[in-house]
């Protein structure tokens, strides 16, 4: 799967750039991650994403999806957190390449409710 020459922006690697669109973002040390990518069926996910303006990133028919996984410390509480995601580019501006987050797995109950309530993050 070929991602975007800016995936460090996707698979959380560091980077002093900002990200288009985030006013906050945690840096966290020591983290354990595992990222898998993969394919989708395509015509779903093109229709799943129109209503965002958005259309899903394609490679031999195939709409592409990032998992990852990841095991971390935030101000000394461990947690373990999901979270599955479809590549994806703005419809307007297919040069611009992204992922769009479909949904989000917290083990921490409050950390999952903060992003939700400040970031509309998709947790369950």
């Amino acid at each position: 799967m070929d991602l975007p020459e800016d995936r460090e922006h996707l698979l959380g690697r560091r980077s002093r750039r900002p990200i288009p669109g985030v006013k906050f973002v945690a840096e966290l040390e020591g983290v354990r991650e595992v990222s898998l990518t993969g394919v989708a069926e395509l015509d779903y996910w093109r229709r799943q994403l129109a209503p965002e303006g958005l259309v899903p990133l394609e490679r031999e028919g195939q709409a592409q999806v990032l998992i990852v996984a990841a095991d971390a410390t935030f101000r000394g509480l461990r947690f373990q957190e999901m979270s599955f995601s479809v590549l994806a580019a703005r419809s307007e501006d297919a040069g611009t390449h992204g992922a769009f987050l479909v949904q989000a797995f917290n083990s921490r109950r409050f950390f999952a409710f903060c992003e939700r309530w400040w970031f509309k993050t998709p947790y369950v």
